[in-house]
């Protein structure tokens, strides 16, 4: 294994397939940057949430964990490859084009503008 497997820089942060709240594609660069890991063992998550701190690091071995039920079920599909990345990407269009479609005529202003 490289002993030289974290810290390491990153030019462009890989971005998971579901956005959440408090994701952490910001900081991806900062946590590979300092910590300090030879890549032995197993990479453990208990929170994944979205994922992008893992997947960024990429492991050769991992757990993770999360509470959200809805979180697993959905990487353990991609996992599986019961789901395709076209079949999310196309979920996620027409989620959009529903949203926009409701909200889109909403103006949106500061208070001080009313």
């Amino acid at each position: 294994m490289n002993d030289q497997f974290l810290p390491r820089f990153v030019e462009r942060v890989g971005v998971p397939p579901i956005k959440i709240q408090g994701i952490k594609t910001k900081l991806v660069p900062f946590i590979l940057a300092n910590i300090s890991w030879s890549g032995e063992g197993r990479w453990i998550e208990p929170f994944i949430g979205s994922g992008v701190v893992a997947f960024n690091v990429a492991p050769e071995s991992a757990l993770l964990c999360d509470s959200n039920i809805h979180i697993i079920n959905f990487y353990k599909a991609i996992q599986s490859q019961s789901i395709t990345v076209e079949e999310i990407e196309n979920f996620f269009a027409v989620r959009r084009q529903k949203a926009f479609r409701r909200w889109g005529r909403i103006l949106l202003c500061r208070q001080s503008e009313v």
